[in-house]
């Protein structure tokens, strides 16, 4: 009787490949062997792929042990426990094998906690809403370095964004820089001339520079004006040092107390705009601006309260189509000067002639001039100022008086010290006006009085009807060959020249078509 037996063989198989640096291990599966011959020859065998695997040798009938039979010998090598090896699961038959997912990069960037946006950081230089450098400061042409600063985070990104206030197309491109570990930034940029605004952010990087905060809020924007001190420095001419000027109640001022007008004058650029700066005991600005003409000269005068100052110049160049200052000089400061308080001095009194006056005696060793002769009284030590003159004239003197254009006279006509003032001169037949203003000679600048009451007067022929005196129009005043009474008699108080053609200051002259009662005036400064 043959009984069934399984026999379990188990048996381990290494198989070791090599190729280049490459090395795998694979373990047998214990196999199942079948003990008769019918189930022998049914079984398939397969073989092993692995070149060095041990072949599986048949179990034949005859060789088959019977029952009772002791089984086959097991090599001393195998002897020790058996240990099945795991197999790996095999997919099923026709299923495609499917690759093992990689594991994707972790982006600690992104992974990161985006923090919140921090403050805005602060800006606190440039100081100044005015900011002008020359030359030595590294100014060029146009163009003018600006340093920005302020505080922020340390160790955060500050971005400066700029706008140009100008309609040129100038721009700015934004500046960034990393906060010092005393949280304090800056950053340098070159400029054009004019109006500028600027505003920063912040943002909170990691050590390698990568953004972790929002961006903060723009600080609120900072405007300046910049100027290029790259032009030449005007010429200024006065006030002389020591002058002494009065500031009158009444008289237009741009100040809240009354203000003397400091004529000052010079030389420019031609175009330019001249600017003007007192200083002293207070700093104030005059607002006006003076164009240099086309000769490079330059006059005006400067509203100045009571004060010591010295006045100072500058000028501009300003863009011809976008009407901004491109560049601007240096000042040049002149001498010391003061301003002082002081009255109006009231006006003189004349009384000859009166209204109505006819003067018809021919002068001596004249052809048709008729001799002149006015009087009155004034403030004593005064300069008067007369005037004689048609109608069109007289209102042409006012308002040269009222506008500070009336300059003093070569020759003084002063007041002497019992207050009386007298003065002759020629002139042709016609109808005339007379007037005068004296003013007070302690100061550079004439502050003229109010005009005495205007005066017709008449000039004729000797032996003429008065229904036919000529117009004044266009009539030629020579100099007097009238000498000064006595001083005790005349408000002369010069000297004694000698001579008539040494009293031409106290004649009537004809300057052009007007007909005054002046000397020589004055040059301007």
């Amino acid at each position: 009787m043959k009984n069934d037996m399984r026999a379990l063989l188990a048996f381990a198989t290494a198989v070791t490949l090599t190729a280049g640096g490459f090395t795998a291990a694979a373990g047998a599966a214990a196999a199942e062997v079948p003990t008769t011959a019918e189930q022998a020859s049914a079984a398939p065998v397969t073989e092993s792929p692995a070149p060095s695997a041990a072949p599986v040798q048949p179990v034949t009938e005859e060789e088959s042990p019977t029952e009772g039979a002791p089984g086959p010998e097991v090599p001393a090598e195998s002897t020790g426990p058996i240990t099945d090896a795991p197999v790996p699961s095999a997919p099923p038959v026709g299923a495609e094998a499917v690759e093992p997912a990689e594991a994707e990069p972790t982006d600690t960037a992104a992974a990161a906690a985006v923090e919140p946006a921090p403050a805005s950081p602060t800006i606190q230089t440039p100081a100044d809403d005015f900011i002008s450098v020359d030359t030595a400061g590294g100014a060029v042409g146009t163009r003018v370095p600006v340093a920005v600063g302020g505080t922020a985070v340390a160790g955060a990104v500050v971005e400066v964004t700029f706008r140009r206030g100008e309609r040129d197309g100038a721009t700015q491109a934004p500046v960034s820089t990393t906060v010092g570990d005393d949280g304090t930034w800056s950053v340098a940029v070159v400029l054009e001339s004019g109006d500028w605004s600027f505003a920063a952010t912040q943002q909170l990087v990691d050590v390698d520079g990568v953004p972790v905060s929002d961006r903060s809020a723009p600080t609120p924007d900072r405007t300046v004006r910049l100027s290029a001190q790259t032009a030449p420095a005007p010429t200024l001419a006065g006030p002389a040092a020591g002058a002494v000027y009065a500031a009158v109640p009444g008289a237009p001022s741009p100040h809240d107390r009354p203000a003397a007008r400091v004529p000052v004058s010079g030389t420019g650029t031609p175009g330019a705009v001249v600017r003007f700066l007192l200083d002293g005991t207070e700093v104030l600005e005059y607002d006006g601006g003076l164009l240099v003409g086309p000769d490079g000269s330059w006059a005006t005068t400067v509203p100045a309260p009571a004060g010591t100052y010295r006045v100072a110049a500058l000028q501009d160049y300003v863009d011809g189509r976008n009407g901004y200052v491109s560049q601007s000089s240096p000042s040049v400061v002149g001498e010391e000067f003061t301003v002082v308080e002081a009255a109006t001095l009231p006006a003189p009194v004349v009384t000859s002639p009166v209204s109505g006056a006819v003067f018809d005696t021919l002068a001596p060793e004249t052809d048709g001039y008729v001799t002149v002769t006015a009087e009155g009284t004034g403030v004593p030590g005064a300069i008067l100022l007369p005037f004689v003159g048609t109608a069109a004239e007289l209102e042409d003197f006012r308002a040269r008086n009222a506008a500070g254009e009336i300059l003093p006279y070569d020759y003084p006509i002063v007041v002497d010290e019992s207050g009386r003032w007298q003065i002759s001169g020629m002139n042709l037949p016609g109808t005339y006006f007379f007037t005068a203003v004296q003013y007070d000679p302690r100061f550079s600048a004439p502050v003229f009085s109010a005009e005495a009451p205007v005066v017709e007067f008449t000039v004729r022929a000797p032996g003429a009807a008065p229904t036919n005196v000529p117009a004044a129009s266009g009539t030629s005043l020579v100099p007097s060959a009238v000498r000064p009474p006595a001083p005790s008699a005349l408000a002369y108080t010069g000297a004694d020249h000698g001579g008539d053609a040494a009293l031409a200051g106290l004649a009537l002259l004809a300057l052009g078509s007007v007909a005054t009662l002046i000397g020589r005036r004055r040059r301007r400064a």
